[in-house]
């Protein structure tokens, strides 16, 4: 993967899913007890990140990265970062609920909480609940398509 993004990037980050971030590890013990992968790595300045969990996209519950799945993106391109990263501005509507501002001038998260407490029951036991939604809008844009590579597992 690094060959592929050599000449484009440097400064580099490996997102793993949780196989590949196992195999990284378990190269050490299984497969060459003097040689560590983790280490040659280091030394190529790559940070690796482990990324599990699940996202909900229309109802329906996916994973973010599947685990036998891996990226490797340069940080420092000649063009700059190749991901750009956008949060989306809302409108001032403090009022509506309550807003986490970014620097106090303009809300870039909103979280609105319902005003009164209602009964929840689980079982037997009766618990205060109040109520939560957030919302906020995103978008990344790959600025610089060569300084990412992508690896799967078979």
């Amino acid at each position: 993967m690094i060959q592929g993004i050599i000449d484009y990037a440097d400064g580099y980050v490996l997102i793993v899913g949780s196989t590949i971030d196992s195999d990284i590890k378990l190269w050490d013990w299984n497969d060459n007890k003097y040689t560590s992968l983790a280490a040659a790595l280091k030394d190529l300045n790559v940070t690796i990140i482990r990324q599990t969990g699940s996202l909900t996209i229309d109802g329906s519950s996916q994973t973010m990265l599947t685990a036998t799945t891996a990226y490797l993106i340069g940080t420092n391109t000649e063009a700059g970062k190749p991901l750009l990263f956008v949060r989306k501005q809302l409108n001032d509507i403090d009022l509506m609920g309550g807003s986490i501002l970014a620097s106090g001038d303009k809300p870039q998260r909103l979280v609105f909480i319902s005003p009164n407490p209602v009964h929840s029951t689980s079982g037997t036991n009766r618990y205060l609940a109040v109520g939560m939604t957030g919302f906020e809008e995103i978008a990344v844009a790959c600025t610089n398509p060569y300084a990412l590579a992508s690896f799967k597992r078979v």
